[in-house]
């Protein structure tokens, strides 16, 4: 992934248990494991479009379009919240964005303009201005909320009762 990517290491003591027994049982993990966390952890993360709020629990600050229109942050044409994916690695999941925008988004950033004549844009208003910079507030998006934590370790112990009772 280009635009932005995090790699969560969750450093839980019955995630760790659970993968340990998983790998002593010779269960596929990528199969059992990983590609239902990361389907799962992708659903929660586009999930975070609609409802707004971050991993941890915090509301987004409403962007001035969102204000204006009715509309929801970070979602005017849906372009950042479909570019969500997971990827998976040997032994990991990889939750993230290829969308350029996507790191500004979840870590705020400044935004300067390149020139002297400033950053040009119309706001939702209809109202154009012209700006040295602008401040995009953090709204993170990608996580691990203790929701999700909990979901990983659901998948991990269902797939430990498959591997226990000799089934998939």
């Amino acid at each position: 992934m280009s635009g932005f990517s995090l790699t969560l290491s969750y450093d839980d003591l019955d995630i760790r248990a659970t993968m340990t027994r998983l790998r002593i049982l010779g269960a596929d993990l990528r199969e059992e494991v990983l590609t239902p966390a990361g389907a799962t952890l992708e659903a929660t993360t586009v999930e975070r479009f609609d409802t707004n709020v971050g991993p941890d629990g915090e509301a987004w600050e409403p962007s001035l379009r969102a204000s204006i229109t009715g509309g929801r942050t970070l979602v005017e044409r849906g372009h950042l919240r479909d570019s969500i994916h997971y990827v998976l690695e040997d032994d990991a999941v990889e939750i993230g964005s290829a969308d350029i925008r996507a790191g500004v988004h979840q870590f705020g950033a400044v935004i300067h303009a390149k020139t002297s004549a400033g950053l040009n844009f119309t706001l939702a208003d209809g109202l154009g201005v012209t700006v040295d910079s602008v401040q995009m507030p953090e709204r993170p998006f990608v996580g691990l909320s203790s929701e999700d934590g909990q979901l990983v370790i659901g998948i991990g112990q269902a797939a430990l009762a498959r591997a226990l009772e000799g089934r998939k």
